[in-house]
């Protein structure tokens, strides 16, 4: 029985193929990757009871759409986020520029939602107008979480 030869051409295109796949294997699964906390219990954020359903929707769609460069920690450190021109925000520092409120106050829920949708486009944040309400929600109230101050018992500005 005889082989076939193959031909230099075929060896390229084959380690192309299965370098592409690779790097997108890779980059498909850290997208979906699941950010640490896992909830184990409702959590009340800025005096509102928000279910582990609620919280763990959140935290997939924080994976899939947001860690890429606020960094899984929401410590804005993600891998995409090292190329903007401004880091992105550390949710964790509880500042949130991009909002109307106090300083020294957190923003209302609503205006995260907000941010949320509409994007801070000359920063590099895209708006999110996409997301249903119930998705704009869970990945509101997940973004919520990494702010110490929003678990405390008062409500925010």
């Amino acid at each position: 029985m005889t082989r076939g030869r193959r031909g230099p051409g075929l060896n390229v295109s084959l380690s192309l193929a299965m370098g592409i796949g690779l790097v997108l294997g890779l980059g498909l699964g850290a997208c979906d990757s699941k950010p640490t906390p896992t909830f184990t219990h409702a959590l009340r954020l800025g005096g509102v009871e928000v279910p582990v359903t609620t919280l763990e929707q959140g935290q997939k769609l924080y994976g899939r759409y947001c860690a890429s460069c606020h960094g899984a920690l929401g410590d804005g450190k993600g891998a995409a986020g090292a190329a903007l021109a401004q880091p992105p925000r550390d949710f964790r520092s509880c500042k949130f520029a991009h909002a109307q409120h106090a300083p020294g106050k957190l923003p209302s829920h609503d205006e995260v939602l907000e941010i949320i949708k509409k994007g801070v486009t000359q920063k590099g944040m895209p708006a999110w107008k996409g997301l249903n309400p119930q998705d704009l929600e869970a990945v509101g109230r997940y973004v919520e979480t990494f702010c110490e101050d929003w678990q405390a018992p008062k409500e925010p500005n």
